[in-house]
């Protein structure tokens, strides 16, 4: 699944993007969003990494320094096209957006982080809103380890 665009793996996973758009200004509720999440993009289907091939990513992966800031790697535990992990936090961040704004709002307040779930990789600062590596969109992340 390697090298897909936007839209193949949309159609790979049934999206239609003006539908997908629509039905999503409808949720109201957490319900609703579950219901939304599992509906568009089927996560209980998603293949599973076992801990060695989540350790064996990490170990071929190094930190880097990038536009000012260090970033790190991060292994995803599903094995699904970074298109798709991209697609599924936007989704993830509207929604919470819309379904609780000011909880929205004081996560991104928060002095964690920014990752870009397309390339996994992760800063320890929020100042970054773009992906150095693929310019995508960055999302809140929380930092777990020192």
């Amino acid at each position: 699944m390697k090298n897909l665009t936007l839209n193949k793996i949309l159609n790979h996973i049934k999206i239609n993007r003006d539908t997908f758009e629509n039905e999503m200004k409808k949720l109201r509720t957490g319900k609703e969003w579950e219901q939304f999440i599992e509906k568009w993009f089927k996560v209980s289907k998603w293949p599973r990494k076992n801990y060695i091939e989540v350790f064996d990513e990490l170990e071929k992966r190094k930190p880097f320094k990038k536009a000012c800031f260090k970033w790190y790697p991060f292994s995803r535990t599903t094995k699904i096209p970074p298109e798709l992990a991209f697609e599924y936090e936007r989704a993830l961040d509207i929604l919470r957006n819309k379904l609780d704004p000011k909880m929205h709002r004081r996560l991104y307040a928060r002095k964690e982080g920014r990752a870009c779930a397309y390339c996994s990789i992760y800063a320890k600062s929020t100042k970054p809103k773009k992906c150095p590596v693929c310019g995508r969109q960055l999302f809140y992340t929380r930092i777990t380890e020192d």
